[in-house]
């Protein structure tokens, strides 16, 4: 059945893919994207947003030179390096870490790369969607490039629910070792975290963030479940290529699941988790501009 996304349909998007697989960095002007909702704000469109269209959409093979990106404009979006696969995921709000998150899919839309630019020209649209707020308009622009893979590469769809590999991160068993802390940055007010190889430093961010930090290490849902509810400033550091082995640590510094218990007083148990995938009916090469 043919898939127009309904707004609930969409999962939070803050994670990426994890630092072991292929990239698609999204590129934002705003704060952490939280997820895709579509509450309007005061002097948005009161149009269907799941009937949105992009006024022009261009499609063409990439040259592959570069990461793959997708960035977010004003105006509309702008893709480089990217394969049908990762504008679905994008589209549909599924999450980054998931490496099955689209089934169904022919070789060629896991490997053959586009750059894309779709564009809203009419003014009047193009300062209603200014007045979402940062994921919201990011959620609507998920929803107009999903119209626009339909448009152009026949996609059709529908949904399931696969269990796959997770973890649940809980209290350890000598309690949590976190400071509480307070966003330094008025603007930010979900806090501050930067992750670079092997180390997350955080600032009055809460424990589902960090979860959601640590889904991109480790390539697999990890699931909030300490039942915190404050927020903490804290360092976080391991051996990056540490992670397949729980147990281990060697000079170079402990694994990621071992750094979480040690220095956070928290742990990483394995589970599974069921999730949201999208499998494909149908998909063809896409149309010519």
């Amino acid at each position: 059945m043919e898939q127009k996304l309904a707004i609930s349909s969409f999962r939070p998007i803050l994670s990426i893919f994890p630092t072991r697989f292929v990239a698609v960095w999204l590129v934002v002007v705003a704060a952490v994207l939280c997820g895709h909702v579509y509450a309007q704000t005061a002097g948005a469109t009161s149009e269907d947003p799941t009937q949105s269209a992009f006024d022009v959409v261009s499609i063409r093979p990439s040259k592959g030179d570069g990461p793959a990106i997708i960035r977010p404009l004003p105006d509309g979006l702008h893709a480089t390096n990217v394969t049908a696969a990762q504008l679905i995921q994008w589209a549909d709000g599924l999450s980054k870490v998931e490496t099955d998150s689209v089934l169904g899919l022919p070789a060629w839309a896991t490997t053959r790369i586009y750059d894309l630019d779709a564009k809203i020209i009419d003014r009047e649209k193009v300062q209603a969607l200014g007045a979402y707020r940062a994921d919201d308009r990011v959620g609507l622009l998920g929803v107009m490039l999903r119209n626009a893979l339909v448009e152009r590469f026949h996609l059709k769809t529908h949904d399931a629910v696969k269990d796959v590999p997770a973890y649940a991160l809980i209290v350890a068993m000598h309690g949590p070792k976190l400071t509480p802390g307070q966003p330094d940055d008025p603007t930010l007010p979900n806090g501050a975290l930067r992750m670079t190889k092997g180390q997350i430093t955080a600032t009055g961010i809460s424990t589902t963030r960090l979860a959601q930090a640590l889904e991109r290490e480790l390539g697999a849902p990890v699931v909030d479940k300490t039942g915190l509810t404050s927020r903490y400033t804290f360092s976080l550091e391991w051996k990056p290529d540490g992670q397949e082995d729980a147990l281990s640590a060697d000079a170079s510094g402990p694994s990621i699941f071992t750094a979480v218990t040690e220095q956070l007083g928290l742990k990483l148990l394995p589970m599974k988790q069921p999730v949201r995938v999208l499998v494909v009916d149908h998909i063809e090469r896409p149309s010519s501009n």
